[in-house]
């Protein structure tokens, strides 16, 4: 018999009486954070479940997921009513000794026995299957000590870290969705289960670490096992998956490789060498004519290392910190001037220095490096902050191993690499303290504060970053794969409104209608035919009928002069409004009154038949200037229309020049761009990656380095700000920071007058 069997048919005597509040306080803190997890998830439900339907095969299951859509519409409070209540249930069964078998569990422990009952609930018990297994492993450490914590609070019982009777386990959490799903009264596919399963395992069992690091807190704090040693009582990380072992057996597989030192020629580039040794040849010739470059020869046989080292030490530390805060709304002009200041203290450094002219040219050479990345406009101006603290770090580096200038795999040079392409999207006022920036700028600190003349703390950090990058890509990745799929959803709903838009702009633009059309066809009409739009598509039966219905309407209440159009009217009036009370149950809207829309288009349409008989004259109007219509109006905001003359987007046709170039430049971006938006009521620059495109309706969709959506601007929006300057696209540095500054600093220098050398660089030199 298993524990869980025993557990089962023996009741255990649940929570001693000093840990209920504890307890209380635990499961008030869980309940409620796992049902703000539920809650956001089903915000975007609508959103997930146009994805779906996008995606799918057949009208039927298209069909299905407006359906299901619907239903979670409707039943959004019951069902994240239930999922609270399980959740809570949970804790209420522990604290009284309780133990109800969760179908998670027995999932979980018989997934081999799973090919025998019917292949949908097969699919679908995998699913959670899958997630659950992934939960236990990712949370193993945390599960294991809430395991041992709340023995103790029950009175001495373990439960193990799978048990059903762990409250607020991945297992109870699986158990409670299912649950939650149960109340829906419409059969739900097993493919939109499943891909439940998965959404659910993304947006809320993904996030649940800190909640179990929560609760284990809350229990230390009430002093549980406040000193409990993981490894004193036998836990082992959970390297068991399937990818741990795998992972691991292919490490060992890999060939030992020797190690880089061994084989430092490999690592160097010769263009690298070259353009070095040709730097370094320019810069001797100022030691030949001095004065002409506004310098004194250094006439040190050999550099004091030591001294000059101790030195640099002493500036490095004292440069002031600088808040991130700080660095995000920093002026690219003071950045520099911070900078100036640092290379005027290094200037005075070297006066008493004792330094041969080989090492001169390398402080020449970094406060060139140095001011290339303060001019590098692929990178903000927070980054070029951060970097620019690292120049006397970098200095020492250079001074102690000039193969820094050509050695690609250079560690300090490796990191100065990948720190400035990881950086080109950074934005030092996002509040991600797991952010790119917030780690670049714990690397500076620790360069700064703990780097004297050891160069081997760059390869750690260097490790320690490129880690942090494979596992930060791979988690923005998934948030901005989800974050596509949602637009394209959102696309969807655009594209039907924008075709309904067009379809009533086109029929409606030059007439004027009386109020009570304008607010049937203008208001649920038009939302029954995105509906039937995005069910059917547009070239459906159903969507035909829904514009031969607008046709009716405005022909409804056209003047009927002659008695045969009244006659034709009135027998059509029963036939339009029978059709109009069909559609409008479809969309099941609680704020449309029916009955009263009906009730003033049947005023219309009789006002329509008492115009006077065509048979009499009328009487001579009068003469009127005529005034051109006014531009038509989208019915939403998010869509723009235009006459039947004129499909072009409206913007462009007085556009100038200079705006169709940035159109045609628009269209041509590639997504992975880079721009910067300004906000000027924040004074402060935001910078995004181009994720997605839509073709149909001109809409871009940014994300931020995490992967998550900041910004949706329309072609019209996009091009009006770039033309204004508040947004520019930002170039993407195809070579590796080193290798563009050397090549910079080599055109710059290699000036065919030598007599622009001193004005070139006189800026850059720290020498007097």
């Amino acid at each position: 018999m298993t524990d869980q069997d025993s557990y089962t048919q023996h009741e255990r005597p649940g929570t001693l009486v000093r840990y209920l509040d504890v307890l209380h306080e635990c499961q008030s803190f869980m309940v409620e954070k796992f049902t703000e997890l539920f809650r956001e998830m089903f915000s975007s439900m609508d959103d997930f479940m146009l994805g779906l339907a996008e995606n799918a095969e057949t009208n039927a299951v298209r069909n299905h997921c407006f359906e299901v859509m619907h239903e979670f519409l409707l039943r959004q409070t019951d069902i994240q009513r239930t999922f609270t209540n399980e959740i809570n249930r949970g804790f209420v069964n522990f604290s009284q000794g309780k133990v109800e078998p969760l179908r998670s569990v027995v999932r979980a422990t018989n997934v081999d026995q799973l090919s025998l009952i019917e292949k949908d609930d097969y699919e679908i018990s995998l699913a959670y299957a899958n997630i659950l297994h992934r939960a236990n492993n990712e949370y193993s450490a945390h599960l294991f000590a809430l395991n041992h914590r709340l023995a103790v609070v029950n009175g001495g019982v373990k439960l193990g870290e799978y048990n059903p009777a762990l409250p607020g386990s991945p297992a109870q959490v699986c158990d409670a969705l299912q649950t939650a799903l149960e109340i829906i009264d419409i059969p739900i596919s097993h493919k939109i289960r499943v891909a439940l399963v998965s959404e659910f395992d993304q947006r809320v069992l993904h996030q649940a670490g800190a909640l179990y690091d929560a609760f284990n807190d809350r229990l230390i704090k009430a002093g549980v096992l406040p000193n409990l040693s993981l490894e004193a009582i036998g836990y082992k990380p959970g390297g068991g998956s399937a990818e741990g072992q795998a992972a691991q057996e292919g490490r060992a597989e890999e060939p030992v490789q020797p190690q880089e030192a061994a084989r430092p020629e490999e690592n160097e580039s010769s263009l690298d060498r070259e353009i070095f040794h040709s730097i370094q040849e320019i810069l001797a010739r100022r030691h030949m004519h001095p004065a002409q470059f506004g310098g004194t020869m250094a006439t040190a046989a050999q550099t004091n290392l030591p001294d000059l080292l101790a030195s640099l030490n002493t500036l490095q530390v004292n440069v002031p910190p600088i808040s991130r805060q700080q660095m995000a709304h920093l002026p690219l002009d003071a950045v520099k001037a911070a900078f100036a200041e640092q290379v005027a203290r290094l200037g005075e450094l070297v006066k008493e220095q004792q330094i041969n002219s080989a090492d001169a040219d390398i402080i020449d050479l970094v406060g060139m490096l140095f001011e290339f990345i303060l001019n590098d406009n692929t990178l903000p101006d927070s980054v070029k902050a951060l970097l620019s603290h690292l120049h006397t770090p970098i200095l020492k580096v250079a001074l102690l191993d000039k193969k820094f200038f050509f050695r690609s795999k250079h560690p300090a040079r490796r990191l100065l690499n990948t720190m400035t392409q990881a950086g080109a999207l950074c934005n030092a006022d996002e509040a991600d303290e797991q952010g790119i920036f917030a780690k670049m700028q714990s690397i500076v600190d620790e360069i700064v504060h703990n780097f004297e003349d050891n160069t081997e703390i760059f390869t750690l950090l260097l490790e320690d970053f490129s880690e942090f990058l494979e596992g930060f890509s791979r988690k923005s990745k998934v948030v901005e794969k989800r974050v596509v799929e949602t637009a394209k959803g959102r696309e969807r709903l655009r594209e039907a409104r924008q075709a309904v838009s067009q379809e009533i702009v086109d029929r409606t633009w030059n007439r004027s209608l009386p109020k009570a059309v304008e607010e049937l066809l203008l208001g649920p009409w038009a939302n029954l035919m995105v509906l039937t739009n995005l069910r059917s598509g547009p070239d459906s039966e159903e969507w035909k009928q829904a514009l031969g219905l607008v046709d009716d309407v405005l022909w409804s209440v056209e003047p009927k002069r002659s008695e045969s159009e009244r006659q034709q009217l009135k027998e059509r009036q029963q036939k339009i409004d029978e059709a109009i009370r069909k559609g409008l149950a479809v969309i099941g809207d609680p704020e449309v009154n029916t009955n009263a829309l009906l009730a003033d288009l049947a005023a219309c349409q009789r006002a329509a038949m008492e115009m006077p008989d065509e048979s009499v004259a009328p009487a001579a109007p009068k003469e009127r200037k005529k005034v051109p219509p006014p531009p038509p109006k989208p019915i939403w905001e998010d869509v723009e229309v235009e006459t039947p003359e004129a499909r072009e987007h409206p913007f462009l046709r007085d556009a100038d020049p200079v705006l169709l170039a940035i159109v045609d430049e628009l269209k041509a971006l590639k997504l992975g761009a880079s721009f910067e938006f300004t906000d000027k009521d924040k004074n402060q620059k935001l910078r995004a990656k181009l994720s997605w495109y839509s073709p149909k309706t001109s809409y871009y969709i940014f994300v931020n380095q995490a992967g998550i959506q900041v910004a949706v601007k329309s072609l019209r929006t996009l091009a009006m700000e770039i033309r204004r300057g508040e947004t520019t696209i930002v170039p993407q540095a195809r070579k590796p920071l080193m290798d563009r500054a050397l090549e910079t600093i080599y055109t710059l220098l290699h000036s065919p007058d030598e007599s622009d050398l001193g004005a070139q660089d006189a800026r850059l030199s720290v020498r007097p």
